[in-house]
């Protein structure tokens, strides 16, 4: 997919591979909008990415109102978003029985509720503009989890079944 030229909101774009992502597109020439829960994060990925290509706001993707509230403030700003990356996660690595209930349903709240707020928020924008395209960012965790991965491997099955 051609991208110079795109605005294109990447979550999670503070580290990994968010921040790859970010650059890479950045680099052919996208527009990108970082978002992400640390501004010093951000700031980083915004001076490897290159200023002039690179925006960034802070949010946590599972408050939905805020997710609402930013990507108003993109659209306002930008007049459209061309792709949305679902990238945002948390991996907390321990035992089910280990892990304390806000604990999981936090990683449960960021790695899916997430995704389904930031679909909510932007896809009335794409409607509207009758074009645009969601990448949503999962693995293969829920299909073979590795030890200490509960929380993880549950909220990416439910992506799975969320972007099916």
């Amino acid at each position: 997919m051609p991208v110079s030229g795109k605005i294109i909101v990447v979550t999670g774009a503070g580290s990994g591979l968010g921040r790859a992502l970010s650059i890479g597109l950045t680099q052919r020439g996208a527009v990108v909008i970082g978002l992400g829960s640390r501004d010093s994060t951000l700031a980083e990925t915004a001076s490897l990415a290159g200023i002039n290509r690179f925006s960034r706001f802070m949010v946590d993707v599972s408050d939905a109102s805020g997710v609402s509230n930013v990507v108003q403030q993109i659209v306002g700003k930008f007049g459209r978003i061309d792709v949305l990356i679902n990238n945002a996660a948390v991996y907390p690595k321990a035992g089910f029985l280990e892990q304390d209930a806000e604990s999981w349903m936090r990683a449960i709240a960021i790695n899916l509720g997430g995704v389904a707020n930031c679909c909510r928020a932007v896809l009335p924008f794409m409607m509207r503009q009758g074009s645009g395209r969601i990448i949503n960012v999962g693995s293969y965790a829920d299909l073979a989890p590795i030890p200490n991965s509960s929380a993880y491997a549950a909220s990416k099955g439910g992506l799975h079944a969320l972007t099916k």
